[in-house]
């Protein structure tokens, strides 16, 4: 990607311009601030800099939302009474040492996320939640889809759980379905919109009206959950 910067009220700002086989050109402000712009291949550098610096407003706004919402990222030591989220519902960690085990084991215990360790490492205790997350995600996203595709009256192929930098979920035009682990962290009717909108991209690839359309029939008020997401999706996270 090439690299490039704009002045806006005196701040410099960079961003990085992408081109590819596509007809149309798109901004996107990543969680970590960075700008990026795709471009069909024959768009020019001087294009793509009029395009920025009129929607400089627009980009900067982003941009320090992201950065605010950066700051509210939770941040783990992985220590006794750290609050992690699990299906929208706080659990307390509870970390026991056990130096007789061989692995490590995660479990919900009532309220409290016990684990079990041979010792507090935490990049191997971190690992390890993740990876009980992820089979917890799979376990309820799996539940989720096969409930709402009857909705939907389509086929789907895979179900991947994945790390997801910028995205919940996506559908590929094969119908596979990818969803961001971190989802379950969310609230039940917020996984249950994230699963809906990917289920509904089988029968329209964009984000048309008839998009939300489709959406809106089975989550009627799915904007309460677009504005939860966006105020609270950084808290999603370990």
């Amino acid at each position: 990607m090439e690299q490039f910067e704009f002045i806006y009220n005196g701040k410099r700002y960079e961003y990085y311009l992408s081109r590819s086989k596509r007809k149309s050109v798109s901004i996107v402000v990543e969680k970590d601030q960075k700008i990026i712009v795709k471009a069909p291949i024959d768009f020019s550098a001087k294009e793509v800099q009029r395009l920025i610096e009129k929607k400089a407003d627009w980009i900067v706004e982003k941009t320090e939302r992201a950065g605010k919402m950066q700051k509210e990222r939770p941040v783990h030591n992985y220590i006794n009474g750290e609050v992690f989220y699990y299906r929208g519902k706080p659990l307390t960690l509870n970390l026991i040492l056990n130096r007789d085990r061989n692995r490590i084991m995660v479990r919900k215990q009532a309220d409290t996320l016990l684990v079990v360790s041979s010792a507090a490492k935490s990049e191997e205790i971190k690992n390890a939640i993740v990876k009980w997350y992820r089979k917890r995600a799979r376990e309820i996203v799996e539940q989720k889809v096969s409930y709402f595709q009857k909705f939907i009256g389509k086929n789907i192929g895979d179900i991947r759980i994945k790390e997801q930098k910028s995205r919940w979920g996506s559908c590929s035009s094969k119908g596979n379905l990818n969803f961001n682990w971190k989802i379950i962290m969310a609230p039940d009717d917020i996984i249950d919109y994230l699963v809906v909108h990917e289920l509904c991209h089988r029968l329209h690839m964009d984000h048309s009206k008839e998009f939300w359309e489709s959406v809106e029939r089975i989550i009627p008020d799915y904007k309460t959950k677009e504005r939860w997401l966006k105020e609270n999706g950084t808290r999603l996270d370990l």
